[in-house]
């Protein structure tokens, strides 16, 4: 699917680790700028971690909630990101369960995930998305909302820049024009906040207008018999 290329975030990943910017320091902005923070070294803001999420587990513990026992706190909680590798969200998940006893953990996927979902299987039969980059290629039209994919997903990109060149039309919704807006065919730079209102319009009108694929959008057991 990638014909051999690597993505930025695969390509950077060892950065994360060797790079030659990386910090080997901890600010802390005590609510002010990163720039007027106070820098310590690793092992002081370690153990200054430590002390916290120990204080955190032992000031917002809860044996019970309500008459139903609980055996959990909600002193810390822990927010990931897509940088985050499997081992390091293993541990993570081990530290905040296991000893921490703490239901608050968020991340990417779990944030964007779940609501799609609903959507997706009744469709599909499926909890993700079916379609594959590669796929894209076949498309007539691709629009493209929120998402700088010529910069932050090229890889996939490719394939949505090959159904361009087989005359595919690429619409980009989004209130910043980046390298997706320059070279869609139709830029529409919606205001900031602006998206939901935006998608709640293109269903009213495809719905008033009759413009959808009817026998696709039934549930499967309304769907005539072929």
């Amino acid at each position: 699917m990638s014909r051999g290329r690597l993505c930025p975030k695969g390509s950077a990943s060892l950065q994360l680790t060797t790079g030659d910017a990386r910090q080997y320091q901890a600010c802390g902005t005590g609510g002010r700028s990163a720039r007027t923070g106070k820098i310590w070294d690793l092992d002081t803001a370690m153990d200054m971690i430590a002390d916290r999420v120990i204080a955190g587990r032992r000031d917002g513990w809860q044996w019970e909630v309500d008459g139903a026992r609980t055996r959990r706190t909600l002193g810390f909680a822990s927010l990931g990101g897509a940088t985050l590798d499997n081992e390091e969200n293993y541990l993570i998940k081990k530290l905040f369960t296991g000893a921490g006893r703490d239901p608050d953990r968020e991340s990417g996927p779990y944030i964007d995930t779940p609501r799609p979902s609903p959507v997706w299987g009744p469709a599909s039969a499926a909890a993700g998305a079916t379609n594959f980059p590669r796929d894209l290629v076949n498309s007539d039209c691709i629009l493209s909302e929120g998402s700088n994919m010529a910069e932050c997903h090229p890889v996939a990109f490719q394939w949505v820049m090959e159904a361009k060149a087989r005359g595919a039309t690429l619409i980009h919704v989004d209130p910043r024009f980046t390298r997706t807006s320059a070279v869609a065919d139709l830029y529409l730079p919606i205001r900031a906040g602006a998206d939901i209102a935006f998608v709640a319009g293109l269903i009213n009108y495809v719905l008033s207008s009759g413009r959808y694929f009817k026998d696709y959008v039934l549930p499967t057991r309304t769907r005539p018999r072929s």
